[in-house]
């Protein structure tokens, strides 16, 4: 049976952070395969979410595509349902089979402690957060070295930091 990990974020953009926690799953679990969930796929233009899904999908298989891990990755979105009664089973209906999931999010890994599915921590060995580039995006401040260069070259050519100044703005 193939090994597979499950990695769930918004990434609200795919920052540094991000990409070391990947890098940390495949150091602990050398999996045959990392299945990363791009959750609230649904939601995009706000200031909490101002990127869409398949933007979200971009950043980061450029990312992964230039560290050369992108071939054992699978990108997925996924809709939130807003019921974490059957979240986990939810996740398993729509993903392929997995073994062990990992996130950054304290939410996401209180739901898992109901299921079987055992979970992982990673070590935040740098201090980045999406929320932080975000708020760097909305004050004009240099947010491009908290991300992968190719995820700030992306987020440029899309207009994302005025994207996000703009979209609090009616």
């Amino acid at each position: 049976m193939k090994k597979r990990i499950l990695y769930i974020g918004r990434f609200q953009p795919f920052h540094l952070g991000h990409l070391d926690a990947i890098k940390q799953i495949f150091e602990k679990e050398s999996p045959d395969q990392l299945i990363i969930a791009i959750g609230s796929a649904e939601c995009s233009f706000d200031r909490k979410n101002p990127f869409t899904a398949s933007e979200r999908y971009v950043m980061i298989e450029e990312a992964l595509e230039e560290g050369g891990i992108i071939d054992k990755c699978s990108i997925i979105p996924i809709a939130n349902i807003n019921n974490n009664a059957i979240w986990v089973h939810y996740l398993r209906s729509i993903l392929p089979d997995f073994q062990k999931a990992y996130s950054d999010s304290y939410f996401v890994k209180e739901i898992f402690k109901n299921s079987d599915i055992k979970t992982g921590d990673i070590q935040k060995r740098l201090p980045i957060s999406a929320t932080q580039v975000r708020q760097k995006m909305l004050d004009n401040q240099e947010w491009q070295k908290d991300v992968h260069h190719k995820v700030a070259e992306y987020i440029q050519s899309i207009n994302g930091a005025e994207r996000l100044i703009n979209v609090g703005i009616e």
